[in-house]
């Protein structure tokens, strides 16, 4: 990416990374952590074309739910403004959108929230 002067990276972090919630320190730490390194890598390569991003989903629903699909729904219910359940396919397109779209290019060094409102930046 730097030979040809541009490139987008996009990592995967989640909404606990930049919420943290009891009982999850390791997955909150982990995630934060891929948080800052997309802070510092994006200020590292800003100068050679790249943008370097990290999505922060919610809770996705996936396969891993379908033994206790009520605690998802609970969850969305209680948690989320939006009441919408999070799908892959929705994290698939914001990263579509990251690595292809004219739109994006001058976006970097984020960590975009598809949480469907759990997480809400504090000033």
């Amino acid at each position: 990416m730097i030979t040809q002067k541009s490139g987008r990276i996009i990592n995967i972090s989640s909404a606990i990374g930049k919420q943290p919630r009891p009982l999850m320190a390791a997955h909150a730490i982990s995630k934060a952590g891929i948080i800052a390194l997309t802070v510092a890598l994006a200020k590292e390569v800003a100068e050679h074309g790249i943008t370097v991003n990290a999505i922060c989903p919610g809770f996705v629903d996936t396969p891993v739910w379908d033994d206790s699909r009520g605690k998802l729904a609970q969850f969305i219910e209680e948690r989320q403004i939006i009441k919408i359940p999070i799908k892959c396919e929705d994290v698939a397109s914001m990263a579509y959108w990251l690595a292809s779209s004219d739109t994006a290019k001058l976006v970097t060094g984020q960590a975009l929230s598809l949480d469907g409102g759990i997480v809400f930046p504090t000033y």
